[in-house]
């Protein structure tokens, strides 16, 4: 067994708020400073301190008030909401449907997560999960309003990572987390030996899965004008899926490079697309075990769970009527051990949490997303364009990867926000032009009859 963290994730998310350390003076003062610029930077550049706080203060750092918690990125968060509604920016907002679907997911987990529990701590912990996820998806939205301006705060991202990466590798040589200056915890993660870099996320998992999604987008930006910007970026985030020592991460990796490289074949997706489910059939079929029975060879790393993951998932399977109403409060009993309490998978997660419904909405929101992006490939003629907007469809191509064998639980979640929320802009954006161009073809056509007339 390899060293773990001191915090109890499973009661986290039953009872609410977060077990931590207490708030550290200079993660108090990155706050402040943060909570400046989110008023005064320009609309295109208000991410930015969203992105910052949230690549180096770990998230447990919070400020009690009248004993609710207040991790620090929700204040950014509500500091961010006021500036929109005090400038009124909200009104540039056109949405999708992907908008109203990932409302609709938010909401219905906050009352089904509510409902299965049934206690003050729950209610407290879903007020808390709606803040989060809701206001910062609404700040994405608002604050990134074109394509380029998705790119330049990749390129910020990017910039950001390089400083991450270098922090992971110290961590690799010096066996010890720097980010502990911010509140993150000062000793390293070690699972059979070797250290596993976290940085400031809660676990090495999330680590590698920022890292991992990192890649798709970062390559795009090699066929830009800037193309170091693309350079740097592949490098960095082969960089922390690497020291992140994860297995999930690794094969993450793995498939956003697979997935990149076929970018010139994009016009054969709609026909692999509908290869996929006879590919599954035909698995299931010649497979002597369920399909997904492939979890349990996963694996990179010595100490992989990849039977635990194909295990938990198989339960879920078996068991559709113990959580399909509005979730199980424990999958403990899943097994005689007791060891599937650990929902490594998102879809998992979701159903436990949610029932069908959540999970639902949650597949639904994924669905959309590979819908925006194969529509928006048929519409964009510039090359460079193409290939980012290709890039976010493998984005979500390495999160539907990870989602088998990681369950999202910290700043991933927030990241994954971002991601949906590209995808609704690039939708948005496609939508207004061709609205544009057909009032323009109206409007010629009018003058043409009233010239003629």
């Amino acid at each position: 067994m390899g060293q773990e963290r001191l915090i109890d994730y499973s009661l986290a998310l039953k009872y609410g708020g977060y077990f931590t350390e207490q708030l550290t003076p200079l993660a108090l003062l990155f706050l402040i400073v943060m909570g400046i610029l989110i008023f005064f930077l320009p609309r295109k550049r208000a991410a930015l301190p969203i992105i910052l706080l949230l690549l180096f203060i770990p998230l447990y750092q919070r400020i009690i008030i009248l004993g609710l918690d207040f991790i620090l990125i929700r204040i950014l968060i509500i500091l961010g909401l006021i500036r929109i509604f005090i400038k009124g920016e909200y009104r540039q907002i056109n949405p999708t449907i992907l908008d109203y679907t990932v409302f609709g997911w938010i909401i219905a987990t906050v009352i089904l997560y509510t409902m299965l529990y049934g206690s003050f701590g729950a209610l407290i912990n879903r007020t808390g999960f709606l803040l989060e996820t809701l206001g910062i998806y609404i700040c994405f939205r608002t604050f990134i309003r074109t394509i380029p301006e998705i790119q330049n705060l990749f390129k910020v991202v990017i910039l950001t990572a390089i400083v991450v990466a270098g922090l992971m590798v110290m961590e690799q040589v010096a066996g010890k987390n720097y980010l502990s200056v911010f509140g993150a915890l000062e000793g390293v993660n070690i699972r059979d030996g070797k250290i596993r870099s976290t940085a400031a996320f809660l676990h090495p998992i999330m680590a590698g899965v920022f890292g991992a999604t990192l890649f798709p987008v970062s390559f795009s930006l090699i066929f830009q004008e800037k193309k170091w910007y693309g350079i740097i970026g592949v490098c960095t985030s082969v960089t922390i899926a690497i020291t992140s020592a994860s297995s999930g991460a690794i094969l993450g990796l793995a498939v956003g490079i697979i997935t990149v490289m076929l970018w010139q074949f994009s016009k054969y997706v709609r026909i692999a697309k509908f290869a996929v489910i006879p590919l599954i059939i035909i698995l299931q079929i010649l497979m002597q075990a369920p399909v997904w029975a492939l979890l349990a060879r996963v694996k990179v790393f010595g100490a992989s769970t990849g039977y635990h993951r194909f295990y938990l998932f198989d339960q879920f399977i078996r068991r559709f009527p113990e959580w399909a109403l509005m979730g199980t409060p424990t999958t403990a009993t899943w097994d005689s051990w007791g060891k599937l309490w650990d929902t490594t998978n998102m879809y998992v997660s979701q159903g436990t949490q949610a029932g069908i419904i959540g999970l639902s909405l949650f597949i639904a929101m994924i669905v959309l997303a590979f819908k925006y992006t194969g529509e928006a490939l048929t519409r964009v003629n510039s090359p460079a364009k193409r290939v980012f907007i290709w890039a976010i469809g493998a984005t979500f191509f390495v999160h539907l990867t990870l989602f088998f064998g990681s369950n999202y639980f910290d700043q991933t979640v927030f990241f994954l926000l971002l991601h949906f929320s590209m995808v609704s802009l690039v939708k948005e954006r496609l939508t207004a032009a061709s609205s544009s161009n057909i009032l323009s073809y109206i409007q010629f056509r009018l003058r043409n009859e009233l010239r003629t007339n």
